[in-house]
Protein backbone atom coordinates (compact mmCIF):
# COMPACT_ATOMS: atom_id res chain seq x y z
CA UNK A 1 0.00 0.00 0.00
CA UNK A 2 1.04 3.60 -0.64
CA UNK A 3 1.19 5.72 2.84
CA UNK A 4 2.39 9.09 3.61
CA UNK A 5 1.83 10.75 6.80
CA UNK A 6 4.65 13.52 7.07
CA UNK A 7 4.90 16.22 4.34
CA UNK A 8 4.05 19.80 4.10
CA UNK A 9 1.98 22.76 2.25
CA UNK A 10 2.00 25.93 1.58
CA UNK A 11 0.48 26.78 4.91
CA UNK A 12 4.26 26.40 6.26
CA UNK A 13 7.47 25.92 4.57
CA UNK A 14 6.11 23.50 1.71
CA UNK A 15 5.46 24.31 -1.79
CA UNK A 16 2.63 22.98 -2.96
CA UNK A 17 -1.26 24.20 -1.58
CA UNK A 18 -3.04 21.73 0.30
CA UNK A 19 -5.98 21.21 -1.97
CA UNK A 20 -2.88 20.44 -4.57
CA UNK A 21 -1.47 17.94 -2.49
CA UNK A 22 -4.71 16.40 -1.70
CA UNK A 23 -5.46 15.58 -5.35
CA UNK A 24 -1.57 14.10 -5.93
CA UNK A 25 -2.36 11.68 -2.99
CA UNK A 26 -5.44 9.89 -5.42
CA UNK A 27 -3.71 6.68 -5.41
CA UNK A 28 -2.52 6.96 -1.57
CA UNK A 29 -4.46 4.75 0.76
CA UNK A 30 -3.23 6.74 3.43
CA UNK A 31 -2.20 10.42 4.06
CA UNK A 32 -1.79 13.14 6.28
CA UNK A 33 -0.95 16.44 6.16
CA UNK A 34 1.84 17.61 8.78
CA UNK A 35 2.74 21.52 8.40
CA UNK A 36 5.07 23.03 11.03
CA UNK A 37 3.93 24.28 13.91
CA UNK A 38 0.36 24.73 12.34
CA UNK A 39 -2.94 23.39 10.80
CA UNK A 40 -3.77 26.53 8.56
CA UNK A 41 -4.45 23.92 5.43
CA UNK A 42 -5.42 20.57 6.85
CA UNK A 43 -9.44 21.54 6.81
CA UNK A 44 -9.29 22.11 2.75
CA UNK A 45 -6.63 18.96 2.45
CA UNK A 46 -9.51 17.08 4.14
CA UNK A 47 -12.31 18.76 2.40
CA UNK A 48 -10.60 18.50 -1.00
CA UNK A 49 -13.19 16.44 -3.12
CA UNK A 50 -9.76 14.45 -4.40
CA UNK A 51 -7.45 12.51 -2.18
CA UNK A 52 -6.02 9.48 -0.57
CA UNK A 53 -8.74 6.64 0.82
CA UNK A 54 -7.93 7.89 3.86
CA UNK A 55 -6.71 11.14 5.03
CA UNK A 56 -6.09 12.75 8.51
CA UNK A 57 -5.32 15.51 10.42
CA UNK A 58 -1.64 16.11 11.28
CA UNK A 59 1.24 18.85 12.38
CA UNK A 60 4.95 18.71 12.98
CA UNK A 61 6.11 20.19 15.95
CA UNK A 62 9.68 21.39 16.88
CA UNK A 63 11.01 19.85 20.28
CA UNK A 64 13.06 21.10 22.88
CA UNK A 65 16.05 17.97 22.95
CA UNK A 66 17.15 16.83 25.93
CA UNK A 67 21.12 16.92 26.16
CA UNK A 68 23.08 14.79 24.32
CA UNK A 69 20.86 14.37 21.11
CA UNK A 70 20.05 15.84 18.14
CA UNK A 71 16.68 17.26 16.17
CA UNK A 72 13.77 16.34 17.65
CA UNK A 73 10.31 16.44 16.15
CA UNK A 74 6.93 15.08 16.91
CA UNK A 75 4.40 14.21 15.13
CA UNK A 76 0.62 14.70 15.96
CA UNK A 77 -2.02 12.99 13.98
CA UNK A 78 -5.54 12.46 13.84
CA UNK A 79 -6.32 15.17 16.34
CA UNK A 80 -9.00 18.15 16.25
CA UNK A 81 -7.68 21.02 14.64
CA UNK A 82 -10.64 23.83 16.71
CA UNK A 83 -9.07 22.31 19.88
CA UNK A 84 -8.46 24.69 22.22
CA UNK A 85 -5.51 24.03 23.92
CA UNK A 86 -3.98 23.19 21.08
CA UNK A 87 -4.74 27.04 18.94
CA UNK A 88 -2.90 28.47 22.64
CA UNK A 89 0.23 26.28 21.66
CA UNK A 90 0.37 27.27 18.20
CA UNK A 91 0.01 30.78 19.60
CA UNK A 92 3.22 30.69 21.49
CA UNK A 93 4.93 28.89 19.16
CA UNK A 94 4.25 31.26 16.43
CA UNK A 95 5.14 34.32 18.42
CA UNK A 96 8.71 32.61 18.74
CA UNK A 97 8.79 32.04 15.38
CA UNK A 98 8.25 36.18 14.65
CA UNK A 99 10.77 36.40 17.41
CA UNK A 100 13.22 34.27 15.64
CA UNK A 101 12.45 35.55 12.23
CA UNK A 102 13.10 39.12 13.43
CA UNK A 103 16.71 38.36 14.60
CA UNK A 104 17.53 36.17 11.59
CA UNK A 105 17.13 38.87 9.30
CA UNK A 106 19.12 41.45 12.15
CA UNK A 107 22.06 39.19 11.34
CA UNK A 108 21.96 38.88 8.28
CA UNK A 109 21.84 42.59 7.82
CA UNK A 110 24.27 43.01 9.94
CA UNK A 111 26.52 40.97 7.47
CA UNK A 112 25.61 43.71 5.00
CA UNK A 113 23.00 41.49 3.09
CA UNK A 114 19.49 43.76 2.05
CA UNK A 115 16.99 41.34 2.78
CA UNK A 116 13.52 42.19 5.36
CA UNK A 117 11.07 40.35 6.48
CA UNK A 118 8.99 41.83 4.20
CA UNK A 119 10.93 40.12 1.20
CA UNK A 120 10.73 36.63 3.23
CA UNK A 121 6.95 37.19 4.14
CA UNK A 122 5.95 37.71 0.41
CA UNK A 123 7.80 33.97 -0.80
CA UNK A 124 5.45 32.84 2.25
CA UNK A 125 2.35 34.21 0.95
CA UNK A 126 0.90 34.86 4.07
CA UNK A 127 1.40 31.64 5.58
CA UNK A 128 3.87 30.92 8.60
CA UNK A 129 7.18 32.53 7.68
CA UNK A 130 10.02 29.78 7.61
CA UNK A 131 13.70 29.33 7.05
CA UNK A 132 12.95 28.34 3.42
CA UNK A 133 11.14 31.60 2.68
CA UNK A 134 14.20 33.70 4.54
CA UNK A 135 16.14 31.26 1.73
CA UNK A 136 14.37 32.85 -1.16
CA UNK A 137 14.61 36.76 0.22
CA UNK A 138 18.42 35.96 0.17
CA UNK A 139 18.55 34.58 -3.46
CA UNK A 140 16.03 37.47 -4.22
CA UNK A 141 18.90 39.82 -2.77
CA UNK A 142 21.68 37.74 -4.63
CA UNK A 143 23.25 37.14 -1.74
CA UNK A 144 22.87 33.07 -2.76
CA UNK A 145 22.21 31.35 -5.84
CA UNK A 146 19.42 29.11 -4.61
CA UNK A 147 18.14 27.69 -1.25
CA UNK A 148 20.26 25.00 -0.46
CA UNK A 149 23.24 27.66 -0.92
CA UNK A 150 21.25 29.60 1.49
CA UNK A 151 21.52 27.13 4.02
CA UNK A 152 24.73 26.22 3.62
CA UNK A 153 26.23 29.58 3.81
CA UNK A 154 23.58 31.37 6.13
CA UNK A 155 20.77 29.42 8.03
CA UNK A 156 21.88 26.27 8.89
CA UNK A 157 22.27 25.67 12.59
CA UNK A 158 26.24 27.07 12.99
CA UNK A 159 26.07 29.44 10.55
CA UNK A 160 25.87 33.18 11.07
CA UNK A 161 22.18 33.78 10.17
CA UNK A 162 20.72 30.96 11.92
CA UNK A 163 19.21 31.70 15.36
CA UNK A 164 17.65 29.29 17.40
CA UNK A 165 13.86 29.70 19.02
CA UNK A 166 10.94 28.75 21.19
CA UNK A 167 10.08 24.82 21.53
CA UNK A 168 7.78 23.19 23.71
CA UNK A 169 8.67 20.37 26.10
CA UNK A 170 7.73 16.73 24.85
CA UNK A 171 5.21 16.28 27.85
CA UNK A 172 3.16 19.32 26.66
CA UNK A 173 2.48 18.26 23.06
CA UNK A 174 1.99 14.63 24.64
CA UNK A 175 -0.94 16.43 26.65
CA UNK A 176 -2.19 19.00 24.48
CA UNK A 177 -2.66 16.37 21.37
CA UNK A 178 -4.31 13.54 23.28
CA UNK A 179 -6.36 16.24 25.02
CA UNK A 180 -7.74 16.89 21.18
CA UNK A 181 -8.15 13.12 20.60
CA UNK A 182 -4.86 12.57 18.21
CA UNK A 183 -1.48 10.64 18.85
CA UNK A 184 2.17 11.28 18.92
CA UNK A 185 4.72 9.88 16.91
CA UNK A 186 8.77 10.93 17.27
CA UNK A 187 9.51 12.03 13.33
CA UNK A 188 12.47 10.77 11.79
CA UNK A 189 14.58 9.31 14.63
CA UNK A 190 17.64 8.91 12.80
CA UNK A 191 18.09 12.89 13.47
CA UNK A 192 17.70 12.44 16.74
CA UNK A 193 20.76 9.92 17.23
CA UNK A 194 22.07 7.40 15.73
CA UNK A 195 23.47 5.42 18.58
CA UNK A 196 20.92 2.53 18.91
CA UNK A 197 21.52 2.42 22.79
CA UNK A 198 20.78 6.02 23.37
CA UNK A 199 18.28 5.88 21.04
CA UNK A 200 16.74 2.54 23.69
CA UNK A 201 17.20 4.90 26.44
CA UNK A 202 15.44 7.89 25.40
CA UNK A 203 12.65 6.23 23.51
CA UNK A 204 12.21 4.61 26.96
CA UNK A 205 11.75 7.52 28.47
CA UNK A 206 9.69 9.09 25.75
CA UNK A 207 7.11 6.36 26.23
CA UNK A 208 6.62 6.47 30.42
CA UNK A 209 5.86 10.10 29.07
CA UNK A 210 3.12 9.10 27.26
CA UNK A 211 4.76 9.32 23.63
CA UNK A 212 2.28 6.92 21.07
CA UNK A 213 5.09 6.03 18.40
CA UNK A 214 7.66 6.56 15.82
CA UNK A 215 8.20 7.28 12.00
CA UNK A 216 9.80 3.87 11.44
CA UNK A 217 9.87 4.34 7.92
CA UNK A 218 11.06 7.55 6.53
CA UNK A 219 12.27 8.11 3.35
CA UNK A 220 15.96 9.53 4.00
CA UNK A 221 16.67 6.21 6.39
CA UNK A 222 18.82 3.55 5.40
CA UNK A 223 17.84 0.25 5.31
CA UNK A 224 19.72 -0.38 8.91
CA UNK A 225 18.18 2.51 10.30
CA UNK A 226 14.45 1.51 9.37
CA UNK A 227 15.32 -2.16 10.76
CA UNK A 228 16.33 -0.57 14.17
CA UNK A 229 13.35 1.97 14.19
CA UNK A 230 11.25 -1.10 13.49
CA UNK A 231 13.03 -3.12 16.98
CA UNK A 232 12.64 -0.28 19.09
CA UNK A 233 8.67 0.20 18.36
CA UNK A 234 8.15 -3.82 19.01
CA UNK A 235 10.47 -3.73 22.08
CA UNK A 236 8.10 -0.14 23.86
CA UNK A 237 5.02 -1.35 21.94
CA UNK A 238 4.80 2.14 19.31
CA UNK A 239 2.71 2.19 16.64
CA UNK A 240 4.62 3.07 13.57
CA UNK A 241 4.40 5.42 10.52
CA UNK A 242 5.59 5.87 6.97
CA UNK A 243 6.42 9.54 5.90
CA UNK A 244 8.22 11.36 2.97
CA UNK A 245 8.69 14.86 4.61
CA UNK A 246 8.03 16.06 1.48
CA UNK A 247 8.13 19.77 0.51
CA UNK A 248 7.71 20.52 -3.31
CA UNK A 249 10.55 22.34 -4.25
CA UNK A 250 11.89 22.98 -0.82
CA UNK A 251 13.38 19.68 -0.70
CA UNK A 252 13.24 18.09 -4.06
CA UNK A 253 15.35 15.14 -2.99
CA UNK A 254 12.12 13.69 -1.14
CA UNK A 255 9.59 11.63 -3.04
CA UNK A 256 5.90 11.74 -2.41
CA UNK A 257 4.60 8.61 -1.12
CA UNK A 258 5.85 5.40 0.17
CA UNK A 259 5.35 2.10 -0.64
CA UNK A 260 5.06 -0.46 2.58
CA UNK A 261 3.69 -3.77 3.28
CA UNK A 262 1.85 -3.48 6.84
CA UNK A 263 1.19 -6.84 7.56
CA UNK A 264 4.77 -7.73 7.55
CA UNK A 265 6.36 -4.59 9.51
CA UNK A 266 4.89 -6.97 12.68
CA UNK A 267 3.96 -3.78 14.33
CA UNK A 268 0.79 -1.67 14.88
CA UNK A 269 0.29 1.24 12.44
CA UNK A 270 -0.59 4.95 13.28
CA UNK A 271 -3.81 4.66 10.86
CA UNK A 272 -5.38 1.96 12.81
CA UNK A 273 -4.89 3.24 16.11
CA UNK A 274 -6.57 7.10 15.19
Amino acid sequence: MIVDMHFHSTASDGTIAPAELAAMTGKFDVAALTDHDTVDGVAEFLASGKGAKRRFSGCEFSIKSPEGYGEFHLLGLGFDINDGRLAELFSRILEGRAERNLKMVERLRDLGIPVSVEMASRHAGGNVLARPHIARALVEAGAAKDVPDAFARFLAKGQPGYVGRYRPEAREVFDVIHGAGGIVLMAHPRFWTLDEKKLESGLGELKDAGMDGIEAFYSFNSVEETSCHLRMAKKFDFCVSAGSDYHGANKMSSTFGMNVDPGKSGVRWAFDMI
